[in-house]
C-alpha cells in the first residue's frame, strides 16, 4: 500500500511527518510526505526520497484567499498518478491546498483527513483572534472572520477584491471543508472534543461524516490498519464538470489578476 501524507508547509510538523511515514515501513505501508514551500521561478515539484515538495511561486501563498490554487491542484495530481498513490492522508494542507481530497479524488484516488489542525476551518489557521485578544468559538463565516483575517499580516487586507467577492470567498471556503469531509473515506479525530469543535466551526451537524477516533494518533501500526479500513470502503467516483477546461481557464485568469492586484498593493504602485 502506497501512502501520501500531506504535511502542511510547518517544518516541524513535515519533520514528524517524515518520522511517521518511516514508522509506517515496519506495517508494509510505503509513504510519503507532501509538503508546500515557497521559491521563485515557476511552480514545480521536488522530491527528495519520501519527501515531495510542492514549491508555489505565487506572491502570497499562504493568504487566506490563495488556499486553493490551480497549478496546486495540477502538480499534486501530478504527484497521486507518477507515485501511484493508494491513498492520501490529509494532516495539514498549509502552503498547498485546502482541497486536496477532492483533488485526489479527481484522480480516483481516496482520501481521509486528520483534524490535527483547525487550519480546516479557520481563514488564519489557529482560531485565535487577531482582531480581538483572546480563542475564537465563532463558526467560520464572513462576520466575524474577514474582520480577523484582515487585522492579521499574513493575511491582510485585499482592498482590490471587493467586499461581495470576499464575503463570497468565505462561503466556498466552508463549502469547500464541508465538501473535503464528505469525500474523505475516514475523518480522524483525537477524541470526541475534536468532533465537538468541527460541528462548531462549519456550523452544522456533520451527520454523514464517517469518524474515526484514535487514542494515539502516532501508533503507526494502529494507523495502517485504519488506511486498510479505509481503503475496503467503495471507491471514490470522480465527478469532474463536462465544461472542467474552461472553468480552469477562468479559475487561473482570477488567480493572475489577484497577484498582479497584490504585487501592485505592496510595492505602493
Amino acid at each position: 500500500m502506497r501512502v501520501l501524507l500531506a504535511a502542511g508547509s510547518d517544518a516541524t510538523r513535515i519533520a514528524q511527518a517524515l518520522e511517521f511515514a518511516a514508522a509506517l515501513a515496519e506495517s508494509d505501508v510505503d509513504a510519503f510526505v507532501l509538503a508546500g514551500v515557497t521559491g521563485e521561478g515557476d511552480a514545480r515539484i521536488e522530491r527528495d526520497e519520501r519527501l515531495v515538495r510542492i514549491v508555489r511561486t505565487d506572491p502570497a501563498p499562504h493568504h487566506w484567499q490563495r488556499s486553493r490554487r490551480l497549478e496546486v491542484a495540477l502538480l499534486v495530481r501530478s504527484v497521486l498518478v507518477d507515485l501511484r498513490v493508494d491513498l492520501l492522508h490529509v494532516r495539514d494542507h498549509g502552503g498547498l491546498s485546502h482541497d486536496l481530497v477532492s483533488i485526489a479524488a479527481s484522480v480516483g484516488v481516496p482520501g481521509l483527513v486528520e483534524l490535527d489542525s483547525p487550519a480546516y476551518a479557520c481563514l488564519v489557521g489557529d482560531r485565535v483572534r487577531r482582531d480581538v485578544p483572546g480563542p475564537c468559538d465563532a463558526p467560520l463565516s464572513p462576520l466575524p472572520c474577514l474582520a480577523c483575517a484582515e487585522a492579521d499580516p499574513v493575511h491582510g487586507p485585499t482592498p482590490w477584491v471587493p467586499i461581495e467577492a470576499r464575503y463570497l470567498g468565505v462561503a466556498e471556503r466552508r463549502r469547500d471543508a464541508l465538501r473535503e469531509l464528505d469525500l474523505a473515506r475516514l475523518v480522524l479525530v483525537h477524541d470526541e472534543g475534536d468532533v465537538k469543535q468541527a460541528r462548531r466551526a462549519l456550523d452544522s451537524d456533520l451527520a454523514r461524516i464517517a469518524w474515526r477516533t484514535l487514542q494515539d494518533a502516532g501508533d503507526a501500526a494502529l494507523v495502517a490498519g485504519v488506511y486498510r479500513d479505509a481503503l475496503a470502503t467503495p471507491p471514490v467516483i470522480a465527478k469532474q464538470p463536462s465544461s472542467e477546461w474552461w472553468v480552469e481557464r477562468m479559475q487561473l485568469e482570477a488567480e493572475l489578476a489577484w497577484d498582479a492586484s497584490f504585487r501592485r498593493a505592496r510595492s505602493g504602485a
